[in-house]
């Protein structure tokens, strides 16, 4: 079965991940930390992160009879949770987000209008004032506010 539409992740002063009027992240709550696997995937997309670091941040007090096992269970729960296992990517002992996959994601989406309309300031001052706007309304707080771990 193929996916509904691009996946949409809001970050910024909340946490929601939806696919088309599917609303994937409503049970924060009791998965936590396959949510915060993803979080920490999209924190740091365009990198593939080492299988020893996602599980020492997953499980940074706990001592795992397997803990390879248990993450790739994890990752498993979450690429058929997102219904598109290309969204994770896995190579060589390491996992990241697919950058070239089928999301969006509002910081993205920001930080572009951002640049663009730095771009405009000079040539068209009301075409900046625009797409600063445009940003703006994405803008709704910090960054991943309920973030589970600092970095």
């Amino acid at each position: 079965m193929e996916p509904d539409g691009q996946l949409d992740v809001f970050t910024l002063g909340r946490f929601l991940v939806k696919r088309g009027s599917k609303v994937l992240s409503k049970e924060f709550g009791r998965s936590h930390r396959l949510w915060a696997l993803f979080n920490y995937l999209i924190t740091h997309r365009g990198k593939m992160i080492p299988a020893e670091v996602l599980i020492e941040t997953l499980w940074p007090e706990e001592k795992l009879t397997d803990p390879k096992s248990a993450l790739r269970s994890i990752i498993y729960r979450l690429r058929r949770l997102l219904e598109n296992s290309t969204n994770i990517i896995a190579s060589q002992g390491a996992y990241g987000l697919n950058v070239n996959g089928d999301y969006w994601l509002d910081v993205e989406m920001f930080r572009r209008l951002c640049q663009e309309a730095h771009q405009l300031v000079d040539i068209d001052q009301d075409r900046a004032i625009s797409v600063y706007g445009q940003g703006l309304s994405l803008y709704q707080g910090d960054y991943l506010p309920h973030c589970p771990y600092e970095e």
